[in-house]
């Protein structure tokens, strides 16, 4: 855990030459499998500062409904497309 705050960029302390386990391939192939616009959402919500944010802070950073903020909050969270 003190690496890991010590270490920047953070994620280089989670390193490994093996791509099946490298915290950035597997981050990698998470977002590429996002619909564009969670993605674009995920932007969004990346820019708040806490741990975690409300559906109406995320929407908020957004700028849309609550309603679709949700959707694209539980398309992050299954890590599949949500329906709409």
């Amino acid at each position: 855990m003190r690496e890991l705050r010590r270490t920047r960029p953070r994620l280089d302390a989670l390193a490994t030459d093996d791509l099946r386990v490298d915290v950035r391939t597997v981050f990698s192939w998470s977002y590429r499998a996002l619909t564009a616009g969670t993605a674009r959402f995920f932007r969004y919500v990346s820019l708040h500062p806490g741990p975690a944010v409300s559906a109406e802070a995320a929407a908020t950073l957004r700028r849309v409904q609550p309603a679709p903020a949700r959707r694209h909050l539980r398309e992050l969270d299954r890590g599949q497309p949500a329906l709409p």
